[in-house]
This record gives structure tokens, sequence and C-alpha cells, in this order.
């Protein structure tokens, strides 16, 4: 199956995230994210996504999946001209998804890729700051894999899955307060043994 749209979305006054400071008795100048309205947004985009299942004479199965999605979102005039023409905040420009499944009587395997694109975390466009308070998140990509072996007419089944394969280092969100203020980075490669049994 296929399936694709394409979509424009309008915001009015859209609230956000945006790079200031604030007095501060102890730093003079504390940097805090203030959220408010800050200007019109527009953001357009198309979808798809597809799924096809492959049955062998032999009763092995696969299935794939994928999806991508592609967004140019910006804020327009009506509100903080220093912001106008920039990016809005936590939209990725590319997302793409792939799973790939294949299964037999007694094993089942499992693939799961995906690739996050470059994305800011407040109205500036800043890419970097030395309190890492806000900045460019950027783009990443992750790898899950995945086996079960059953036996004993599906009753048991012993399965590893290994989450961010390749180990690749990458964060999806900043702290602001507690522990932070900075990154928060998301897992290393790890692995999960599962052993499970049942009755029929």
């Amino acid at each position: 199956t296929l399936d694709a749209s394409a979509f424009v979305l309008w915001y009015e006054g859209r609230i956000g995230l945006l790079a200031t400071t604030i007095p501060d008795p102890i730093l003079v100048e504390k940097p805090v994210l203030l959220r408010t309205n800050l200007s019109n947004a527009q953001t357009t985009g198309v979808e798809c996504s597809a799924s096809r299942r492959f049955v062998f004479s032999n009763g092995h199965v696969t299935t794939v999946l994928g999806s991508a999605s592609w967004m140019y979102s910006r804020y327009g005039k009506g509100g903080l001209a220093a912001i106008e023409g920039n990016e809005v905040e936590l939209v990725p420009r590319a997302l793409v998804r792939l799973s790939v499944r294949h299964q037999t009587e007694s094993w089942d395997f499992q693939m799961l890729a995906q690739h996050v694109g470059d994305q800011f975390t407040e109205a500036t466009n800043s890419t970097y700051t030395p309190t890492a308070l806000h900045g460019q998140i950027p783009n990443y990509r992750v790898l899950d894999v995945g086996v079960q072996r059953r036996w004993a007419g599906g009753k048991w089944a012993v399965g590893i899955k290994v989450n961010n394969a390749t180990n690749a280092s990458y964060f999806t969100r900043r702290a602001l307060a507690y522990p932070g203020p900075g990154i928060l980075p998301s897992d290393g490669i790890n692995a999960r043994l599962t052993v499970s049994y049942s009755p029929r």
C-alpha cells in the first residue's frame, strides 16, 4: 500500500520559545527561554508511507514498512521582526523511518531504522550558546534490531533486542533546569533479554 499527502498549516500569533535574559541578583543577566506569542508562522510539508508484505512458498513472511516527511516551517510577519524568516523551533526538516520484519515458523527478526533532521530549540535559531540552554539539535540516525526464537508450539520464547545498535551519540532535547541546563544525551547501545511462556 502507498499513501501520500501534502499540507499547509498557518498559525496566527504562534506560541513559541524565545531566548532572552532577565535580571538576576547573582548573574546580573540570567539567560532564560520565554514562552509567549511570537509571530505568525506557516508550515508546509509532504508525507508519504508505504508497506509491502511478501509471503514465500516455504511459509516465511517479510513485512516492509517505510515513512518519510519533509517540512518547511518559518516565522512570518505580524510579530517580532527579529525572528521573521527564522525556522519554527522543534520542527525537523526531514524525518524518515524504515522497518523490516522477517518471520518463520520459529524465528522472528526485526529491524527499525530512523533519521531525524536538524532542528532548533527556540525562535532565534542560535546554533551554539555557552550555557547550552538552547541551540541546535543536530540530525541523528538510530538503528534498533531484535530477534526471537519460539519452540514447543510457540509456548516458549526467548528474545533479545538491541537498541541503538550502532552506538550513535545524539540527543533529542535540552534541559532548562535540573539536571541542566544543557543537553540530555540519549542512551547508547543497550540490550534487553526476554524469556516468556504462554500456555495455549
